[in-house]
């Protein structure tokens, strides 16, 4: 901090080397502060918008659409369920201080939305709620007490390439409200993103034109969305109800159900116990594959890091499964 000398004698024509000294550094400061001020590109530093989401795909979403504007906090960890998890304190807080929670809703994650009930500082975008109600596929007999079963969806819309080219828009929307001078630029990378993904969505059909099966149980009701896209054929799953494995009787009607239709292939994740599914594959027979799919995905690896890649690599994984090439 500098301070402004007044004393006698200082005349008011002509500049003491001191006062030029003092002139000088505050020159400089002025000088330092300005480049502070500005970026390595000379321009102002924009602020970077806190965002929360709920998983990765949806955190990949968000980095689409506002590119560097958004500093983006995954809830979810990989190898976690986002039906049952439970935040840490720091994610707690980081939660409540976002400019912008983006999460899918539809009772994806039920301990979240009590949190977000109570209210939070930021805008809160469920964008699972945002898909037309006609395009939303219903879980019949799911119902908690007190619900009726027509109430309850199933909440993974992600899962189906052209859903999530929808909720791009509502991304682009939700920033453009938090920054409304770049609100064009969002809604050109929503649209970039919806190329990519459109992309995607013709690999897809090209590769599972020629799988020699289209049936398969799901470790939980997961693939569903992506199912009724490209037409393939969910028997059954293994966990009806997030959290509760099945039991003895469940197990065998399901193996029944698969006796009955021929169903070969047993989908499981990474973030839930495949061991029932194990035992239902062993209950069946031998010629029962169990594979691995991933809904969810992981930032440390490369083929699963973005929603891109986590579909391909699911795509490879279920022609693998189902007699592709």
């Amino acid at each position: 901090m500098f301070r402004r000398k007044s004393r006698p004698g200082i005349r008011a024509k002509g500049t003491t080397w001191r006062a030029m000294a003092g002139l000088a550094n505050v020159a400089l400061l002025a000088v330092a502060l300005t480049v502070l001020a500005l970026g390595c590109n000379g321009k102002p530093e924009e602020r970077r918008f806190r965002v929360a989401v709920d998983i990765l795909p949806y955190a990949d979403l968000v980095s689409q659409v506002a590119g560097e504007l958004a500093e983006v906090e995954v809830l979810v960890p990989p190898g976690s369920s986002p039906h049952t998890y439970e935040l840490t304190p720091r994610q707690r807080a980081f939660l409540e201080e976002a400019d912008l929670v983006v999460a899918n809703g539809l009772g994806l994650e039920p301990w979240l939305e009590e949190l977000l009930k109570k209210g939070t500082r930021g805008r809160v975008l469920l964008v699972g709620e945002k898909v037309p109600a006609e395009m939303l596929i219903g879980v019949e007999g799911h119902a908690h007490a007190g619900e009726e079963a027509s109430q309850v969806v199933d909440p993974h819309v992600w899962l189906d390439p052209q859903l999530m080219a929808l909720l791009a828009e509502e991304v682009a929307g939700a920033m453009a409200e938090l920054e409304p001078s770049r609100a064009e630029e969002f809604r050109r990378n929503a649209r970039a993103f919806r190329e990519k993904i459109e992309q995607l969505d013709e690999e897809i059909r090209k590769e599972l034109e020629d799988i020699t099966r289209r049936d398969f149980v799901a470790y939980h009701s997961a693939w569903a969305y992506f199912a009724r896209r490209y037409g393939l054929v969910q028997v059954g799953v293994v966990e009806e109800r997030p959290g509760e494995e099945p039991g003895a009787r469940e197990l065998a009607r399901l193996a029944e159900e698969m006796r009955r239709t021929g169903t070969t292939v047993i989908f499981t994740e990474p973030q839930l116990n495949p061991q029932a599914a194990k035992v239902l594959a062993r209950e069946v027979g031998s010629q029962v594959k169990v594979v691995e799919l991933d809904p969810l995905g992981r930032e440390d690896d490369p083929e699963r890091s973005d929603y891109l890649s986590l579909m391909r690599y699911n795509l490879q994984r279920m022609v693998g499964a189902l007699g592709g090439k």
